[in-house]
């Protein structure tokens, strides 16, 4: 299929419409949909037969426009199933999906892309690792230290993009173990046949620093050893890395996360042994920073994710030992609290949600233990342990679905 941007077409009585990668389909009439894409051009999707979506803003995740015909709902998911779409059902506030067509609910009874937890890179108790393993929940059971990575490297970060798992920088394993830029990728769900392929390098080395992803579409990089405040993003349409407003602290060590249409920081170093005393929130549309509050705990190398309608900082390094602390923050409010804590401190681990729940693998203590953490009962289980030799020094995790 041709690669270029695509439009959406709608034909017949459609049971299923989610949210595609860097568009917003507003529906303006019964017979056009305005696609507006993350460049700000905009095209039309045409529906044929049924009443619409009138009055409704739909919105879709892919790694790319397709498009799509057919009169079921197995027709369509077979034809996104070739096309490598990963289309997922959005969270409650699309209420738009309550509408029906036919009388079918147009929420999908189930996810066409299994829900997983990747674990890439890190040092083992035998070396730098280029393997990766995931997790599967449903399951309860590891794939393990799958080779196929470029690089043997840790102190690097990663994101899920479009459908697709970056791991970006750190150190790899020469004689002077060199920081590099370089950017890797695995389409997710893929057959086995599948490789990771290298995308364009960042503009500049980076190691310890930290990644997230805004609204599915832009991938941003911040910090690096030993306190760097510099910040770049990646768009994956143009492959490209472009310089953005330099943070107001250097960081290392620290957590990115994502959430809604802004960037967060939380935590690192900005110079050895030195706690940076500020977290801060990128805004993408001014290209600036602001300060946020000071959580109750400064700490160094610490891993967060987003779950719900919050962000959580698990564990970190300060007062010379790894905490087992976690700390949430709420981003509508800038308030800070305690939650429960997890079993065992760890520090230079890695922390992502998948399905609802929190997970957090690795850490320089060298556990083997998989810890889940439920926000609606405030309680951390173990899963299956990862698999032998296990995985520290900054492993990138990373979570699907």
């Amino acid at each position: 299929m041709n690669q270029m941007k695509r439009f959406i077409a709608i034909w017949a009585c459609v049971q299923y419409v989610a949210h595609v990668d860097g568009a917003t389909i507003h529906v303006t009439g019964p017979d056009e949909r305005q696609v507006e894409f993350g460049d700000g051009t905009t095209s039309f999707a045409t529906l044929s037969g049924g009443q619409g979506f009138i009055n409704s803003t739909v919105t879709v995740n892919a790694p790319d426009f397709v498009s799509m015909t057919g009169t079921s709902m197995n027709e369509m998911m077979a034809l996104i199933r070739e096309q490598q779409v990963a289309i997922i059902a959005q969270q409650g506030d699309i209420k738009a999906l309550k509408q029906h067509c036919g009388g079918v609910s147009m929420v999908p009874s189930e996810p066409l892309q299994p829900a997983v937890l990747l674990v890439a890179g890190g040092v083992s108790s035998e070396g730098y690792m280029t393997s990766y393993s995931t997790y599967d929940p449903s399951t309860n059971l590891w794939q393990g230290h799958m080779e196929g990575m470029a690089y043997e490297r840790r102190l690097a970060a990663g994101a899920v993009m479009g459908g697709y798992v970056y791991v970006v920088g750190g150190t790899v394993n020469t004689p002077t173990h060199g920081e590099i830029p370089n950017v890797e990728r695995l389409l997710l769900n893929a057959s086995s046949s599948a490789e990771w392929v290298e995308v364009a390098p960042m503009g500049r080395t980076r190691q310890m620093h930290a990644c997230g992803v805004v609204r599915d579409q832009r991938l941003y990089c911040t910090g690096a050893y030993a306190g760097d405040n510099t910040a770049e993003v990646y768009d994956a349409s143009t492959n490209v890395w472009t310089s953005i407003a330099s943070m107001s602290q250097k960081r290392y060590g620290h957590a990115a996360v994502g959430f809604g249409d802004r960037l967060y920081v939380f935590g690192g170093n900005y110079r050895n042994y030195d706690l940076t005393p500020t977290c801060e929130m990128y805004d993408p549309g001014s290209d600036s920073w602001s300060n946020l509050a000071t959580p109750p705990s400064l700490v160094v190398n610490v891993a967060g994710a987003a779950l719900g309608s919050y962000i959580y900082l698990t564990g970190g390094y300060t007062g010379g030992s790894a905490k087992s602390l976690v700390q949430r923050y709420n981003p509508h409010t800038d308030e800070w609290n305690l939650v429960a804590p997890m079993a065992a401190p760890r520090s230079d681990h890695g922390a992502a949600t998948v399905q609802g729940y929190l997970y957090v693998v690795g850490g320089t203590e060298g556990t083997l233990a998989v810890e889940r953490y439920d926000a609606t009962n405030d309680t951390w289980s173990h899963v299956r342990s990862f698999p032998a030799p296990g995985v520290y020094s900054a492993p990138v995790v990373v979570g699907w679905g």
